[in-house]
């Protein structure tokens, strides 16, 4: 359970609980180890000596060498990398845009071409939910479509539309997975990914759907880049291939504490109740009981 520790204008700290490493404070960086190793030589036990707080490893590329069964034959990714800290698992959906030029989407999933050797792959949530369980990760993504920006609004609603159902998909294969009495990580939890390229509309209404299914955390998707630039209400996002600038609200980035405890400033509230109920308060928007439309 995601709890605040601290905030500071727009800016918080938090903390929650995974099943192996225990806390993890956020802001966090995640040291990525596509391949279950970090380039360069680095061990675990160098991690352990920089202070990473989570490892983050790339399914694709595992199931591809030495391949998942492998992994979880050797009883998951910790123990394959000698790493006792929290491990999160990407889904594979970012591969559905950087091998674009290597894949096909439908409603059932992705079908990749290997880029070791070209041969045919297919991947969709329940797929990419089998292989994150046999990771035994402690933290293991939805499997999403990660569009390119920019992108045309039609086709940005229609990705969004599914995989708000791919995420559905996700949740039952997950929950089943983790039932099973010889799972590797009967605690490995699942985030889902709110999508929506650059068009706020989408965005929030994405958000709000994927919120209504119960998952243990929310991330933010689809910004392939770095920050150039922060002004008051937006972000600017530098894409690293072509340059494109692009300026996106922080909406997304404001939860419903920080909105409450710039309330409770401005009323005169003690900041300390402010923190208590922000500690209660999820990191999303609360789940809305109505059916939302999706824009038109």
């Amino acid at each position: 359970m995601f709890k605040v520790i601290k905030y500071e204008g727009k800016a918080r700290r938090g903390k929650f609980q995974c099943a192996h490493g225990g806390e993890v404070q956020t802001p966090v960086f995640m040291n990525v180890g596509t391949q279950a190793a970090i380039k360069g030589g680095v061990s675990a036990l160098d991690l352990k000596e920089l202070g990473c707080q989570i490892e983050l490893s790339n399914t694709y590329h595992l199931h591809l060498r030495p391949g998942d069964d492998v992994v979880r034959q050797m009883g998951g990714l910790h123990k394959f990398m000698h790493w006792d800290g929290p491990i999160l698992t990407d889904s594979g959906g970012f591969q559905v845009f950087s091998l674009a030029g290597l894949r096909k989407i439908r409603e059932e999933g992705v079908t990749f071409a290997s880029h070791l050797d070209g041969h045919r792959i297919f991947m969709g949530p329940e797929e990419s939910m089998r292989i994150q369980s046999n990771l035994g990760s402690d933290i293991a993504m939805a499997f999403d479509e990660c569009v390119e920006n920019p992108a045309p609004y039609k086709y940005a609603k229609d990705s969004c539309e599914r995989t708000l159902r791919w995420l559905e998909r996700c949740k039952a294969e997950h929950d089943k997975l983790n039932s099973l009495p010889d799972t590797v990580n009967p605690g490995q939890m699942l985030f889902g990914i709110n999508q929506g390229a650059t068009f706020e509309d989408l965005r929030v209404w994405h958000m709000k759907e994927i919120a209504k299914i119960d998952c243990d955390g929310y991330a933010i998707g689809g910004m392939v880049g770095k920050i150039v630039q922060v002004n008051d209400s937006t972000i600017v996002f530098e894409t690293s291939e072509d340059r494109v600038r692009i300026e996106v609200t922080k909406w997304a980035v404001q939860s419903t504490g920080a909105m409450e405890q710039a309330a409770a400033q401005k009323s005169g509230k003690k900041a300390d109740k402010v923190e208590e109920k922000a500690e209660e308060t999820p990191a999303v928007e609360e789940k809305a009981t109505e059916t939302v439309e999706a824009p038109a």
